[in-house]
C-alpha cells in the first residue's frame, strides 16, 4: 500500500510539472469566458495578439453580458497605468447555458473580427456605470493568475 501511494504521489508530481499547451485555470467562475475569448480568437483572428497579452479584464453587470478585455500592460483600474499599455482585444459574450461569444474585435480598430447581429451594447455602458465589476488577471505564457475585484466607475 505505501509503494502504491510513493508511486501516485510521483505520477501527481510528474503531471503537475509538465507544461501543456492549455491556459492554467484559477478555480473561479470567469476563466472559462477568457478561454471561449481565446478560442474564438483563434478561429476568427489573425497573427498572435494573445500571445502578446499579459493581463485580462473580465467586466460584468446584473446582466447576462460579459465583457473580456486583453492588454499588454496595466491598462490603470487596478494600479497605475504601464508606460508600456497597449489594448488588444476585446471579446464579448452572453451567458446563457454556456458562453457565447457575439463579439470579438482587436481594441483599437472599428472593425469587428466577429459580431452576431442584436449586441450592439457590452456589459459595461451608461446603465451599468458605477455597479458594473472588474476582475482582472495575469496572463503569463499558458498560466491564469487572479488578482482581484473592483466596482468599474466608467466615468473616468
Amino acid at each position: 500500500m505505501r509503494k502504491l501511494s510513493s508511486a501516485l504521489c510521483v505520477i501527481v508530481l510528474l503531471l503537475s510539472s509538465c507544461k501543456s499547451g492549455k491556459t492554467e485555470f484559477v478555480n473561479d467562475s470567469y476563466e472559462k469566458y477568457i478561454i471561449s475569448c481565446i478560442d474564438a480568437y483563434k478561429s476568427h483572428g489573425d497573427g498572435n495578439v494573445i500571445e502578446q497579452a499579459n493581463r485580462v479584464y473580465v467586466a460584468y453587470a446584473d446582466s447576462n453580458l460579459i465583457d473580456v478585455f486583453f492588454s499588454r500592460g496595466d491598462v490603470g483600474d487596478f494600479t497605475e497605468r504601464s508606460s508600456d499599455y497597449m489594448g488588444l482585444l476585446y471579446c464579448g459574450g452572453m451567458v446563457n447555458e454556456q458562453f457565447e461569444v457575439y463579439r470579438l474585435k482587436y481594441a483599437n480598430s472599428s472593425k469587428d473580427l466577429f459580431s452576431k447581429p442584436g449586441f450592439e451594447v457590452g456589459a459595461v455602458n451608461a446603465k451599468t456605470c458605477g455597479i458594473a465589476k472588474q476582475r482582472w488577471y495575469i496572463l503569463d505564457g499558458f498560466k491564469l493568475e487572479y488578482k482581484g475585484e473592483k466596482i468599474f466607475d466608467c466615468r473616468k
